[in-house]
This record gives structure tokens, sequence and C-alpha cells, in this order.
């Protein structure tokens, strides 16, 4: 806002008899920004992402034919915007990673997407992704890092299992994260995803890098909210049924009923029914079925 009217000691435009004083207000052009004059006041309103200068022309009457001019020359600088705020979309948060020699072969890949950023300069935007070796802070090391093009990477299970045993890990729970840049500023992702990388099945030295007895364990977190991980063990290849009921003894939710081959495993519950629906906050009971084999654990959601 521009105000035009003024005192003697801080004097715009000033009539020293007291008469009121009319304004003509125009711009040479109108490529950077518009003008609305209302009385006194002039409001000036930016256009978006444009840069240059014009010069406003000022002139004010007090009605008996004399007349005051003045300019106000405007200079908009260029600056370089950022690339806009971006989601990402794969994997899911907290998924979990099993590289097993089956894997490997099979060449599994784990793959990594997120939503596009746009640049309003309209500079070519790139991708860095990000993986921590731990939980992020700012004293985290990067354990991996790549840049890509397009908004998607895969990464060979191959090249995982490479990768860790390269740092010393046989198995590791970390965070990752996307960032894009145009070459001048960078945008991270709107959130830092966490994911689990198990190569032990690959890498272990130990004899028990199979599984050798059927198990359950106790989901992780629990109580939890709105996902928990529920871990199981399978020392030979059977079909597989998960079930979430509640504490009535309806069935809630149908999580695997699939053949799977030997080894550890992981199944994600997001505390929705198999409709899709989130179901309400309470206990829950979660069963295996696989083979002969039976078991029975409970977990509670807290909302």
């Amino acid at each position: 806002m521009i105000s035009l009217s003024g005192t003697e000691t801080v004097p715009y435009f000033v009539d020293v008899d007291g008469d009121s004083i009319e304004f003509d207000v125009h711009v040479s052009g109108s490529d950077i920004f518009h003008l609305m004059v209302d009385g006194h006041d002039i409001e000036i309103s930016f256009m978006e992402n444009m840069h240059g200068s014009d010069t406003i022309y000022v002139s004010g009457t007090d009605g008996s034919g004399a007349f005051a001019l003045d300019t106000i020359v405007v200079t908009v600088s260029s600056v370089n915007d950022i690339p806009t705020a971006f989601s990402l979309l794969s994997p899911e948060d907290s998924t979990e990673v099993i590289i097993t020699q089956a894997s490997v072969l099979q060449n599994v890949t784990i793959d990594v997407a997120w939503s596009p950023s746009s640049d309003a300069d309209g500079d070519t935007v790139g991708y860095g992704f990000v993986l921590f070796s731990g939980p992020y802070s700012v004293s985290t090391p990067a354990l991996y890092t790549v840049d890509v093009p397009i908004t998607a990477l895969s990464i060979p299970h191959s090249a995982a299992a490479a990768l860790l045993e390269a740092a010393g890990y046989q198995s590791i729970t970390c965070d990752w994260m996307v960032f894009a840049t145009d070459g001048q500023d960078t945008t991270a992702s709107t959130e830092i995803r966490t994911i689990t990388i198990d190569a032990r099945p690959v890498l272990s030295t130990d004899e028990l890098a199979m599984p050798e007895v059927f198990a359950l364990h106790q989901n992780y977190p629990n109580p939890f909210n709105p996902s928990t991980r529920i871990k199981y063990d399978l020392p030979e290849a059977q079909n597989v049924q998960i079930m979430i009921y509640d504490i009535m003894g309806r069935k809630v939710r149908t999580l695997i009923n699939e053949y799977q081959d030997i080894g550890y495993r992981t199944i994600r519950w997001d505390a929705t029914d198999d409709f899709g629906r989130a179901v309400s906050a309470g206990m829950y009971v979660y069963t295996i079925h696989a083979g002969d084999f039976r078991q029975v654990k409970k977990m509670v959601l807290l909302k």
C-alpha cells in the first residue's frame, strides 16, 4: 500500500490551502503488477513469477487547474523459486523387506515411488533418494544415496544385501526420504518413512538363518496406532492363514491366505477391515494357521 496523502512535515501530496486533492494514477505497463486506487491509497498487487520494472505516474489536483506530478519506479527482482512440495508413495511406512536366496535369484526389487515436484521457473527437477543408517537426525549418516531423473527407483534385493554387507549389517531398520532439486534449491519430501531390510537369510552364517520351529511373535508396536507389524517363522513351506478377530470373536480382516516358502516373515496391519474401513479402538486377536501349527495372540489398538 502506498499512501498519497501526507502532512507538511512529512509531505507527499499536500494542499497548503486545505483543499481536497483528486488523483489520477496509471502505470506504464501491466506485466508485473496490478494497481487499485482507493481514495488516497494505491494498492499494488504483484503477479506471480513475474519480474522487471514499471513506472507508476501520479498526478494530483485541487480542482483549480493547478496540479502536481510524481513518478514511482517499481522494480521486482528475479529470484529462484524452489521446487514444489511432493509426497512419498511407496513403499508404505514401516514396510519390512526380507531378502532370501529365492528373492535374489528371482531378481526381486524394492520399488520406491513418489509424486512429482514442479518448478515455477520451468527448471528441470531432479530427485535424490537417501537411505539413512538408522532413525533420521541431522547427524545420522546416509547408508545409500542416488540421484534419479524420474519419480521412481528400483533397488534389487541383491544390491540391498550387498549394501548391508558392506556396511556391516545383516538387518537394519532405518529411515528414508527423497528430495527434489532444480540445481539451485532443494525441497524435501513431506515425510520421512521407515523401512526394515532383513538380509539375514542370505548374509547370516549362523545355522539358525532359517527357522527351526513355527512361531507367531508379539506384534510391534503394541499398543499401536495407526499400524503394527506381525512377525512369524516358517520352518517349512505351508499354506498360511493369518486372521484378525475382535474381542467378540468376529472376523475383522484376513491378512494372509496363501502358500508361502520357508523363512522369517512379517505382515503389517493398518487397523482396517476386509472392506478397507477403519476399525475402532480396543483389543483384537490375531491367529496363524500353517499346516498343523496354530497360535493366537492379543494386541491393542489405541485411538
